[in-house]
């Protein structure tokens, strides 16, 4: 009968560890995001939370297709680009699941009209100066008043004559202008900004002084930054590297409606107190509603341009 009641005994004890391991085993996956809603930080928002018994939870973006977030130490980042619109996020991890709102981001402006602009500026600001007079005398005379029938009637044959040979030199030189600007924008390709681009955060000037980064969501441009190598507007740089910056500085606050000189003005004023005081904390410079917001690393200068 003792003897039994061992056996009893012991089987009740491995009944009782095993059920332990089992519900140790078995406990249900657990889930949180540390917000429930985020706002925009320049290009991107993150959302951070955790995740317990996973190596990775799967996420989809108001409906879309489903993606995954690497899950590090019971803690998981998603970084998700800005947009126009606000974007809802379903978070799973097995049968537990969050949400997310990510606001929506300020439109900085119509991407195929910020391009056509921008594109537009860096084409002709590469031209010869002798062919950047001539098309600022055509601009001049497009604009200016043109002839009447009835004036040219009143005029003498000598005014006619004149008058002919002007028409015939603004030709001439519409041609020649016409031709430099094609052979600009050939020269430029890598310059310029794609004329077709939706839904995406790329790089799409990437030289080895600037790099231009945009972010553009359901035709409208969200962010742009200016990523440069800290070493290229350096005393020792070459004077084509800063120039380089500079150009497409002032290219991108012109092409958004804000004022050039007054934002390289600020910038460099930034920059002296940056070196002078050696941080490197986010500086924000503003022109017409529009941000920049600067920041250095040992390595680059970063440019967020945002409204």
């Amino acid at each position: 009968m003792k003897k039994s009641s061992k056996i009893i005994s012991g089987i009740v004890v491995i009944a009782l560890l095993a059920a332990g391991i089992i519900y140790g085993t078995t406990r249900p996956a657990k889930l949180s995001a540390d917000k429930t809603v985020y706002k925009v930080d320049g290009m991107s928002a993150n959302i951070k939370g955790t995740a317990s018994q996973s190596k990775s939870v799967y996420y989809r973006i108001d409906n879309g297709k489903r993606q995954t977030a690497a899950v590090h130490a019971g803690v998981f980042t998603i970084n998700l680009a800005a947009s126009d619109q606000d974007q809802r996020v379903v978070i799973h991890n097995h049968k537990a699941s969050a949400t997310a709102t990510v606001k929506a981001a300020a439109v900085l402006a119509d991407y195929t009209k910020f391009a056509s602009a921008y594109n537009q500026s860096v084409i002709s600001s590469n031209l010869s100066k002798e062919m950047q007079t001539k098309a600022a005398a055509l601009q001049k005379a497009a604009a200016s008043k043109t002839a009447t029938a009835a004036e040219i009637a009143q005029m003498t044959a000598e005014q006619k004559q004149q008058l002919a040979d002007q028409t015939k030199a603004l030709a001439q030189t519409s041609k020649e202008v016409q031709a430099a600007l094609a052979k600009s924008k050939t020269d430029n390709q890598a310059k310029l900004l794609p004329e077709n681009f939706n839904n995406h955060i790329k790089n799409v000037v990437d030289s080895k002084n600037t790099v231009l980064r945009i972010n553009v969501a359901h035709g409208k441009l969200i962010g742009i930054t200016i990523i440069v190598p800290s070493k290229s507007l350096s005393v020792q740089s070459s004077k084509n590297s800063s120039s380089e910056f500079a150009k497409t500085f002032a290219l991108v606050a012109n092409a958004l409606g804000a004022n050039p000189k007054s934002v390289l003005k600020q910038f460099s004023q930034v920059a002296k107190d940056a070196k002078k005081s050696g941080t490197t904390s986010l500086k924000t410079i503003r022109s017409n509603n529009i941000k920049f917001d600067t920041g250095f690393s040992t390595k680059n200068l970063y440019i967020y341009v945002t409204k």
